[in-house]
């Protein structure tokens, strides 16, 4: 239902299950869905890949070998299993997915507000309209909104603060020494990226060392 450039009118529609969110959790509710021929539909706020495509940094690669993406019905079949995907492979993974799913997916439509129905069920406000459903699943995942310690709020307005995701590459990172505050993947490939020269980064480069859930890689 998406692609077509126009936002349909969901108002006095009705669906046995309404999905929120067009994420990979999304896209695989609706495979298991589709699989039982449960009647449904998927909205997605943005579009399929949004987060990864408007919100990772350019050289972002995933810390899980590519063998573990074992999305249902849609395993990797690239040629390194062991390697890890880029952005763009990870984006291009995810369009096949959905491509594959070919679910009931309308992009472009955010949910506001969700409450129980007097009669039972759920009714569904969103930008495109009201609708209902029998069950709704919420698989927009927990991590929109950055966590900014407010010690951050100390810092005087010469020193610029980025979060990750509006971090892109090293050129967009001002002309002088940069603090870069290493709590997760995202803080220690940041700095590999700024500083691949340093002696404390193990390896430079996409195959940059890394401890996922499987050990080293």
């Amino acid at each position: 239902m998406s692609g077509d450039g126009a936002t349909p009118r969901l108002d006095g529609s009705h669906r046995q299950v309404v999905v929120v969110g067009g994420g990979q959790a999304g896209l695989s509710m609706s495979y298991h869905l589709g699989r039982d021929e449960v009647d449904h539909l998927v909205l997605e706020q943005n579009t399929v890949g949004h987060e990864w495509r408007e919100r990772r940094w350019d050289s972002f690669c995933l810390v899980t070998p590519n063998w573990q993406c074992q999305l249902p019905g849609f395993p990797y079949a690239g040629d390194d299993p062991h390697g890890f995907m880029d952005k763009d492979e990870i984006i291009e993974y995810l369009e096949g997915f959905a491509e594959f799913v070919d679910a009931p997916l309308v992009e472009g439509v955010k949910v506001t507000a969700l409450t129980r129905g007097e009669r039972g069920g759920f009714e569904v406000e969103t930008s495109a309209g009201e609708l209902t459903a029998d069950q709704v699943v919420v698989a927009t995942g927990g991590y929109h909104h950055p966590q900014i310690p407010r010690r951050a709020e100390r810092f005087p307005d010469s020193i610029v603060q980025l979060h990750s995701s509006q971090y892109r590459d090293a050129e967009s990172l001002p002309d002088w020494p940069v603090p870069i505050t290493i709590t997760s993947p995202s803080g220690s490939d940041s700095a590999s990226r700024y500083w691949e020269e340093c002696s404390w980064t193990i390896e430079s480069g996409k195959r940059s060392a890394r401890r996922g859930i499987c050990g080293w890689w």
